[in-house]
């Protein structure tokens, strides 16, 4: 369960004294961030994913350290043998709005980008990793115009990803997929990793429809409030429950549902590179994702808290962007224009959660 902070407030540019409600700084301790060793691998902090050292001959190459600004919560670990030209790159990652399934479907399309459109992968299954049956899913490539093979790995424990790609020359597929499959069996993890398919969604039997307009008017007339109700929004679709049971105080938890059961409601090219729209298959939710990178980066609308009007948030690494209530679902050209800067509605950002790697949010309030 995430603990959540409100912890300042921004005016014009100019951050003030902390308001509404704010821990005793002086309780706080800093979080440990990035790698560290343990039983003969190395982790990421608050991960619960340990990976060996070596891979069959393949040693770490690369100094195991996060990405720049991702405060441990983005980070890239290299397996080489000077003597094979194939290699494993593990990322180990905490996007905001976590799924695995989701993951796997982005890293083909960046495949295909890289690879070609018509680029068809020859394995999509699911498979075991550390001894869990299913709670994998393996996408491989032997022919692309690049000489490249490549596979991957996905998986998701604890809110974080797991993502293994294993690269080489196209005639040394089988030893890339023997890579791989050292991969899955010597990671450890220190709580079970996430059930998953391979089920690919569907079209939508009804397609979006209208256009959002933006509420001049938000559900309160006070725009801190309205910030803080976006933030709580925003944080609540960032968990997946995995037994939809009720909260410890009688409240429904809010469960999102594993990707097999969105459908596609519409789709675009810009640039040459497809983008997919889904809504969930659930008559009782209306969620809308449209993911627009392989690192979790998503836009999603869902309900208001405390009305009829929907909720617009940008998820991140490490942190929600949350733009307020709207009327009615962005349409297709909509999204296009936010991805453009082109959009010709203002979007005003009223709230941000920050995410920390142990899963505390911070929320902070925008006005002006």
């Amino acid at each position: 369960m995430q603990k959540f902070i409100i912890a300042s407030l921004l005016c014009a540019g100019l951050l003030s004294a902390p308001a509404i409600a704010q821990e005793n700084e002086e309780e706080e301790k800093p979080i440990e961030t990035g790698w560290f060793t343990t039983q003969g691998g190395v982790s990421v902090h608050h991960s619960g994913i340990i990976l060996p050292l070596i891979l069959n001959n393949q040693q770490v190459v690369t100094s195991p350290v996060p990405q720049s600004g991702s405060n441990g919560m983005d980070n890239i670990i290299q397996y080489r043998d000077k003597n094979s030209d194939i290699f494993a790159s593990i990322y180990i990652y905490k996007p905001s709005f976590a799924d695995a399934e989701l993951t796997a479907a982005m890293t083909d399309r960046a495949i295909r980008q890289s690879f070609g459109i018509n680029a068809e992968p020859n394995l999509f299954t699911t498979a075991s990793i550390a001894g869990k049956e299913n709670s994998a899913l393996i996408l491989a490539y032997e022919d692309s115009p690049k000489n490249l093979a490549t596979a991957g790995a996905f998986a998701k424990v604890n809110d974080w990803i797991l993502k293994i790609r294993v690269s080489g020359p196209k005639n040394e597929y089988d030893g890339v997929i023997n890579l791989l499959n050292t991969a899955l069996e010597d990671i450890k993890f220190d709580a079970a990793p996430e059930q998953l398919s391979s089920v690919q969604p569907k079209n939508c039997v009804n397609k979006l429809e209208g256009k959002a307009k933006f509420s001049k008017k938000s559900s309160s007339d006070n725009p801190l409030l309205s910030g803080l109700l976006s933030g709580l929004a925003g944080g609540l679709f960032s968990e997946k429950d995995e037994d939809g049971e009720e909260s410890e105080d009688g409240g429904e938890r809010i469960k999102r549902p594993s990707f097999s059961n969105w459908c596609i409601a519409d789709s675009f090219v810009l640039d040459t590179i497809s983008y997919n729209i889904y809504r969930t298959t659930d008559e009782k939710d209306s969620t809308i994702i449209m993911p627009t990178s392989d690192t979790g980066s998503v836009i999603l609308t869902g309900n208001a808290l405390l009305s009829k009007d929907r909720s617009l948030s940008i998820y991140n690494i490490g942190s929600i962007d949350n733009y307020g209530e709207m009327k009615g679902d962005l349409s297709a050209k909509q999204y296009q224009q936010m991805l453009t800067g082109k959009n010709k509605f203002r979007l005003i950002k009223n709230s941000s959660n920050i995410i920390k790697a142990n899963g505390d949010t911070t929320i902070t309030l925008f006005t002006g």
